[in-house]
């Protein structure tokens, strides 16, 4: 359980740092669960966060 949680905050903290800059230069370097946060940030942005990125963790590690 631990892990997880210390995979969804580092993916809440890079899925920040990526919305708040250079989102380009580091696209490359996103993994399919970064993708899908930001994909589905941006498609809502008024759908609760950590909701958003409970639901592509279990996509690709459930």
């Amino acid at each position: 359980m631990a892990s997880k949680t210390a995979k969804i905050v580092g993916i809440i903290l890079t899925s920040a740092l990526l919305a708040g800059g250079s989102a380009h230069a580091v696209a490359a370097m996103k993994t399919p669960i970064e993708m899908c946060v930001s994909n589905a940030v941006r498609e809502a942005p008024d759908h609760n966060f950590i909701q958003t990125v409970n639901h592509c963790y279990w996509d690709y590690w459930g």
